[in-house]
């Protein structure tokens, strides 16, 4: 690799990391004078979309074929580089091919004093297309911006917080969060607006929270899940039929965190039968211990039998979940009832 590598591919669902990384990663390559000039944005999406935008994609082939004017730097800036494809034919003369050839030849040479920033809107490699993966690797670094469901930006909410004048406390980050989701834009949008509402220097208190945070609809998946641990079956239903009218195509991702959650309060109840301490349960789940008391509470309502009926019961509907989408409803209708009303509490 270069000592100072000209590409870079940033990809993730993380889109505030990326844009501060690619900002921070400008503000390196070009002096104040010369950002103006020497940042070019493209996108992938505007690209492709018609003939319309055929002038875009030439103006970007000619950046990554010609050297800048006057001897200075250039960046540039393509977002959106997973619905680059790679071409099934060599003579596909597309829009699509000529974009995948010029960026290619770009990564296999690339030209003095430009710099190439590919922006992918995946959590997947897969989605990307592998020659270009591998020439990026090869020459340049690729780094993965990724919140998963089950992330906690608690430190970061806190640190984030404190820069726009906020004091949060560890357990009002975590009410943040639950109530935003762990999506970095949607928490920096929330604070910035509790910054403009409460003013510079205040300890933000929880019961403020409610008044002036919004749970944002992508997140209710966290309140569903949580409703269902603690067996209250109206405010599931309810939950549930939210969640899928605002995400009707989100049942596996749905059934997913179910899963996950059934097999900690699982886990928790295992190693609370092995006599392992609180600090040794939250090491081995690697959960924040505010998380993990709560996990803990959720856990007293369960029996072991019950979480291992569970398990297996949603092992069972595992295909429908994911094979029968117009069953979907249903079958978490009925799961949610059969765990509120505790007909899991007998060995099947």
């Amino acid at each position: 690799m270069r000592e100072h590598p000209q590409i870079f591919l940033f990809y993730g669902n993380q889109d505030l990391l990326i844009d501060e990384q690619v900002r921070e990663l400008t503000n390196k390559i070009l002096p104040n004078d010369a950002r103006e000039l020497g940042f070019q944005r493209f996108s992938v999406e505007e690209i492709l979309k018609g003939s319309e935008n055929e002038g875009q994609l030439s103006e970007l082939i000619q950046s990554l074929e010609s050297l800048p004017f006057f001897e200075e730097s250039r960046v540039l800036r393509l977002d959106h580089i997973e619905g680059v494809k790679t071409p099934r034919s060599q003579s596909d003369k597309s829009k699509g091919t000529r974009l995948f050839h010029a960026i290619l030849n770009f990564l296999n040479s690339p030209l003095e004093k430009t710099y190439l920033v590919l922006c992918g809107h995946t959590i997947r490699e897969n989605d990307l297309s592998k020659p270009l993966l591998v020439a990026c690797k090869k020459s340049g670094r690729v780094r993965k911006f990724v919140a998963y469901d089950n992330d906690q930006p608690i430190e970061w909410t806190r640190h984030r917080a404190r820069g726009k004048g906020l004091q949060i406390p560890e357990n009002v980050a975590i009410e943040l969060i639950q109530l935003v989701g762990n999506n970095l834009n949607d928490l920096d949008h929330e604070l910035e607006k509790l910054a403009l509402l409460l003013g510079v220097g205040p300890m933000v208190k929880p019961n403020e929270l409610g008044k002036f945070v919004r749970g944002h609809k992508h997140y209710s998946i966290y309140t569903l899940s949580e409703s269902i641990s603690k067996k209250e079956l109206s405010k599931s239903l309810e939950f549930l039929e939210t969640y899928l009218k605002e995400n009707p195509r989100n049942g596996i991702k749905l059934f997913g965190i179910l899963t996950s959650q059934i097999r900690r309060l699982l886990l928790v109840k295992y190693f609370l039968n092995e006599r392992l301490s609180e600090a040794e349960i939250f090491s081995r789940l690697r959960i924040h211990p505010f998380i993990g008391r709560q996990l803990f509470l959720n856990a007293k309502g369960f029996t072991v039998t019950e979480l291992e009926n569970i398990q297996l019961y949603l092992a069972d509907i595992d295909l429908g979940i994911k094979f029968q989408q117009q069953h979907v409803r249903h079958l978490f209708q009925d799961l949610i009832k059969r765990i509120c009303l505790d007909h899991f509490s007998s060995r099947v």
